[in-house]
């Protein structure tokens, strides 16, 4: 054999080999599985196609037809006209030009709980961050289309009528093709149904039945007693039914457990013609809308429940201040002014609290207690024209060279109540505020590492002595 077709042969052969390397570099074949995948490419012309390849690529259902290192159909199109795939998850990493979001059309229908248009309903898209994207106006239709960026937002109602509102309303919703969205306006003014009782929100109030009608009604709050006078009238309540005595019938309706629940009950006119019927809710006495009257300077006793709070009210002729005193250790007391909103801090066990007042407040004292079955707490109340001289009670923490030390946390004792804690700050300090008495001691909750508690002491051993407002720990080194 020549030498020249022996150079030929390896030549073909050459040719051969890198044919087929570079057919295996793009997936060489025309289903678009297989070989390397490259990370960088170019679709310069937008036409969903690789004419650029900077290394070898795969991109999802392509064809590299020609093995030229390009990619000739790309049969998943990307969303930007130029673009770098580069994990190859067939999302775009790097735009190469300016890059549309995809838009579409969103079209809300208002209606009411009929199918009736409702019309002047502001409806307003926000974005995720709560920054407005457009708003429109519905017409007469009830109808009202913006142009949005496909994506998520949320969307918000206004100017619907008192007593309405759409279940939708702040809801998130995503966008990602033209649609239209029917929401329903949805009436929640009370009627006396099941679904919409009247709420008992006044001491009298009238209701108009027609003949044998039922109206339902829902109370929230302390217990009351339900007084009506008339004939032909059935209250039923708690799976009893009660019918009026001699014209008249009362009815205690006690109050829910929780601020959460309600009391519900409902009241038929068993009448053949229609009726007016007056409706008189008494709260029970010491309960906050019957409170029990406190003469100042007299001596009172509340029996507590566990878990229960007795009130007193105290009348106001003169501007100055009122103080409660107990020496009971298991009382919880507050002194609320509901005129001005204002209330003295939460302060339980033998203390003497005061508050400001001016004439006509309607102040209420608070009685509680922390023991665990029905307790008689007895407190004083009396009124004083100048604020009542009450120190500050300061506690200091330092280490063994007299160096501050922050980030204790100390809270104020008087027996076995210890108050809200606070903590030392870059002085080491503590102050607290409006403790009158002076049966104090001071409790350590915890100590920053590296400190222990002073020698010979524990946790609550700091008390203050006659005629001292201040106390200074000095905490030990940790071994």
């Amino acid at each position: 054999m020549s030498f020249k077709k022996i150079l030929s042969m390896l030549l073909l052969t050459l040719a051969l080999v890198l044919t087929a390397l570079l057919a295996v570099s793009c997936g060489g074949g025309d289903d678009g599985e297989g070989g390397e995948p490259c990370t960088k490419h170019v679709d310069a012309n937008g036409d969903s196609k690789c004419d650029v390849c900077e290394e070898d690529y795969t991109c999802p259902g392509h064809r590299d037809a020609n093995s030229d290192g390009k990619c000739d159909v790309c049969t998943a199109a990307y969303t930007c006209p130029v673009h770098l795939d580069i994990n190859e998850d067939g999302k775009c990493d790097n735009c190469l030009a300016p890059y549309t979001q995809p838009k579409a059309t969103y079209t809300a229908v208002i209606v009411d709980e009929d199918g009736n248009a409702v019309s002047g309903v502001t409806v307003t898209v926000r974005d995720l961050e709560g920054d407005e994207v457009d708003s429109f106006v519905t017409d007469s239709e009830g109808e009202g289309s913006l142009e949005l960026s496909v994506g998520e937002y949320r969307v918000y109602f206004e100017g619907l009528a008192e007593m309405c509102t759409i279940a939708e309303d702040g809801h998130l919703m995503e966008i990602t093709e033209n649609s239209s969205v029917e929401y329903t306006v949805i009436d929640l003014t009370p009627d006396g149904s099941e679904d919409k009782p009247f709420y008992i929100s006044e001491e009298e109030m009238t209701f108009d039945f027609a003949a044998g009608e039922t109206l339902h009604f829902q109370m929230r709050g302390e217990s009351r007693t339900l007084s009506i006078e008339g004939e032909s009238f059935k209250v039923s309540y708690d799976g009893e039914d009660y019918l009026p005595e001699s014209g008249a019938l009362s009815v205690l309706l006690e109050g829910p457990e929780s601020i959460y629940q309600v009391t519900s009950f409902t009241v038929t006119n068993t009448a053949a013609t229609a009726v007016e019927l007056d409706f008189v809710f008494t709260s029970l006495p010491g309960t906050q809308g019957n409170p029990y009257v406190a003469e100042l300077g007299t001596l009172k006793t509340a029996t507590v429940a566990k878990e229960g709070t007795v009130f007193y009210t105290v009348e106001i002729t003169e501007a100055g201040y009122i103080v409660v005193t107990t020496e009971d250790d298991d009382a919880v007391i507050t002194i609320q002014n509901r005129t001005k909103s204002t209330v003295t801090d939460y302060n339980p066990g033998a203390v003497t609290l005061y508050l400001a007042v001016a004439v006509g407040d309607e102040v209420l004292i608070n009685v509680s207690s922390s023991a665990d079955d029905v307790t008689d707490i007895s407190f004083t109340a009396t009124f004083s024209e100048t604020a009542v001289d009450i120190p500050d009670w300061t506690v200091t923490v330092i280490d063994p060279d007299g160096n501050a030390i922050a980030g204790v946390v100390i809270q104020m004792c008087s027996g076995s109540n210890c108050f809200m804690p606070k903590t030392t700050g870059a002085d080491g300090k503590v102050v607290f505020a409006d403790f009158v008495t002076e049966e104090y001691h001071v409790q350590i909750n915890s100590i920053p590492s590296g400190y222990g508690y002073p020698e010979g002491k524990d946790a609550d051993d700091y008390y203050y002595f006659d005629g001292e407002t201040s106390i200074t720990i000095t905490l030990s080194r940790a071994n």
